[in-house]
């Protein structure tokens, strides 16, 4: 059984039949003024030719246009489970499923480019240890864990993020802001406001903690880089490790 809808060619001859009536009414319209002297016969057809008119641009527009209006493609915020992002790179995916939040715009950016920023430096720290290690050497399993903590760190952060975006209603904030600003505000108008500017807080200082995280990174590669490894160089990449080691430990402990 055949369910489709009229098609163009149905629509087509609809529209015709439409205009050879209104353009029918229109005639005798005029017909009617250049005839009819009295007042209330030529208000009458000032009528007729006024409405004829009207339902011809009326009607035409809403044939014309069903068609597109129906076929335009609906506008859908993507889904995702947060449970499948398992690894960083993978939040480059959930950020951009998220970056219809204009809210955020500037946060989801800057977890972008951090996440960039940390793969270019893990390839750089790798490639400079194994210029001086090999991957079973213990040294190099030593710097290699360090780099792998930073990167759950940075990990967890951003995903926290993306879980905490997924609840924020970015309609609602704009119009407790637009209310504020208008002076149309009241205590249930502030508490909203409190409960969002959380989540920007929040997203803040993930971000702000992923610079701290990349710029350890960059002081480990600048020790690793230098030619000289005796015992003091050896001591201040140990001081390097030491510090991001403690930098870990109190974000994890904080985080917890």
């Amino acid at each position: 059984m055949n369910n489709k809808k009229p098609g163009w060619f149905s629509r087509l001859i609809t529209i015709l039949l439409f205009n050879l009536g209104v353009s029918a009414c229109i005639v005798l319209s005029v017909m009617g003024l250049m005839e009819f002297t009295a007042i209330m016969a030529l208000a009458g057809c000032v009528t007729a030719l006024a409405m004829g008119v009207a339902s011809f641009f009326y009607v035409n527009n809403r044939l014309l246009l069903k068609d597109i209006r129906q076929n335009q493609p609906r506008i859908e915020q993507k889904q995702y489970n947060i449970e499948q992002i398992t690894k960083l790179e993978e939040c480059d995916d959930a950020l951009e499923k998220v970056s219809s939040i204009r809210t955020f715009t500037q946060q989801i950016n800057n977890f972008k480019t951090q996440i960039r920023r940390f793969q270019k430096k893990q390839a750089s720290i790798r490639t400079i240890l194994l210029q001086r290690f090999s991957e079973t050497e213990m040294s190099f399993q030593r710097f290699d864990s360090v780099v792998r903590s930073i990167e759950g760190v940075i990990f967890t952060n951003i995903k926290d993020v993306i879980h905490r975006l997924s609840a924020f209603d970015e309609e609602d904030y704009l119009n407790a802001k637009r209310e504020k600003l208008s002076g149309q505000a009241n205590r249930n108008t502030f508490t909203r406001l409190s409960i969002y500017d959380e989540y920007i807080a929040y997203a803040e200082k993930e971000v702000a903690e992923n610079e701290e995280f990349l710029l350890k990174l960059d002081m480990l590669i600048a020790e690793l880089s230098k030619l000289n490894t005796g015992p003091d160089q050896q001591k201040r990449e140990e001081n390097v490790l030491e510090e991001i080691t403690a930098l870990i430990d109190d974000t994890q402990l904080y985080n917890s």
